[in-house]
C-alpha cells in the first residue's frame, strides 16, 4: 500500500520483526563479512536495508517514524552458543537401536543424552577459561531468561513529523513510548490509563527527572523459579528471581 500511495490520513502501521530471533536465517545476498562478522550483524544489514525501503515511501515530514525493541540478545563469543559443544552421537544412538532390544530403548536414548551433555560441559569448561561473565553467559541457549543489560537495554528512535535530530542519553522505558506519540499527534488517550509518560519535553532539549524503571523477565506458561524481576536506573540496578528473593544481585552502573 506504500508503493501504490493510496494509504488514507491518518493512518498507524505496526511492524513486529522476528527476523533476529532464533535460528538466524540470513538472506543470501547479506550472509558474508561484508555485512557483520556474526549472523546476528548480518540479519540487523538485512533488516536496516528493509526499513531504507520504507522509509523511501513514506513523508517523513507527515509522518512519525518509531523503531524500538522488546527486548535484546547474547551475541555468542566467536559465533560459538552452546550447540557448538555438543557431540554428534546420532550414528552411535542408530546402531544402538539397530543392535539393541527395543525394551532397552528409552534407557539407552537418556544414557546418550546423558552423555552428550557431559561431553558438551566439559568442553565448555575448557573453551570459557579466561572468558568475561558476559562472554560466559553469550554460549547460553538463546532461550535463557536473563535481565542482564545485554537482554533489557535496547535502543528507542523517534524520527519525522514532530522531532528533531539529537541523541538522548537519559533512561526511559518502553511504557514511554505510546504517551509520547499521543502527545506528537496531539492523540488523547481518553479514559484508558497511561503507564508511562511523555518523552517530548526530552525531544525538545528540556530536562525531565529519571525515573526507575520496572524490569521483568519474559514469564513462562506456568510458574517457574527461573523468573525474574527488578528494578534500573542508570546508576543502580537491582534484580532476584520472582520466587526466592534471596537469589539477587545488585549492580552499580
Amino acid at each position: 500500500m506504500l508503493v501504490s500511495n493510496n494509504m488514507k490520513e491518518p493512518w498507524f502501521l505496526y511492524i513486529h520483526m522476528l527476523d533476529l530471533h532464533w535460528p538466524h536465517v540470513v538472506p543470501s545476498e547479506f550472509n558474508s563479512e561484508n555485512f557483520g562478522h556474526s549472523l546476528y550483524e548480518r540479519i540487523v544489514s538485512a533488516i536496516d536495508s528493509w526499513l531504507g525501503k520504507f522509509i523511501e515511501k513514506i513523508d517523513m515530514s507527515t509522518t512519525l517514524f518509531v523503531l524500538t525493541g522488546d527486548h535484546g540478545h547474547v551475541i555468542p563469543v566467536d559465533n560459538k552458543d552452546i550447540t557448538t559443544f555438543e557431540p554428534d552421537l546420532e550414528l552411535g544412538l542408530k546402531a544402538g537401536k539397530h543392535i539393541m532390544p527395543k525394551s532397552t530403548h528409552t534407557a539407552g536414548a537418556k544414557f546418550f543424552v546423558g552423555l552428550r551433555s557431559m561431553i558438551r560441559d566439559a568442553k565448555l569448561v575448557k573453551a570459557n577459561r579466561n572468558l568475561t561473565p558476559y562472554e560466559k553467559r553469550s554460549r547460553l541457549p538463546p532461550f535463557t531468561l536473563s535481565l542482564f543489560d545485554e537482554s533489557i537495554r535496547v535502543p528507542l528512535v523517534f524520527s519525522g513529523y514532530g522531532t528533531s535530530s539529537k541523541i538522548i542519553y537519559q533512561q526511559v522505558r518502553n511504557v514511554d513510548i505510546f504517551p509520547t506519540i499521543f502527545e506528537l499527534i496531539d492523540l488523547s488517550s481518553g479514559e484508558f490509563p497511561r503507564h508511562g509518560r511523555s518523552l517530548l519535553p526530552l525531544l525538545s532539549g528540556k530536562k525531565t527527572e529519571e525515573l526507575p524503571a520496572y524490569i521483568q523477565s519474559i514469564p513462562y506458561e506456568k510458574i517457574s523459579p527461573d523468573d525474574i524481576v527488578g528494578v534500573r536506573t542508570s546508576h543502580l540496578k537491582y534484580f532476584r528471581a520472582t520466587r526466592d528473593s534471596k537469589k539477587m544481585l545488585i549492580f552499580m552502573i
